[in-house]
């Protein structure tokens, strides 16, 4: 599982924009709705959990 972690953590860090992660389907990049999504906000999952990141 922590090989997994390190895997996706390195997919994120060399992604050049957002469309790199929408590309990835396993990481399940997506907005998010109503409020949080026009804050900005995106959602991924990373195995079982979900990780909320803000877009710029």
């Amino acid at each position: 599982m922590v090989d997994d972690f390190f895997e996706v953590m390195a997919i994120i860090d060399a992604a050049v924009d957002e469309r790199d992660l929408y590309a990835q389907k396993g990481l399940r990049f997506e907005k998010l709705q109503e409020k949080r999504g026009k804050e900005g906000q995106r959602s991924l999952r990373l195995q079982q959990f979900s990780c909320i990141c803000t877009t710029r």
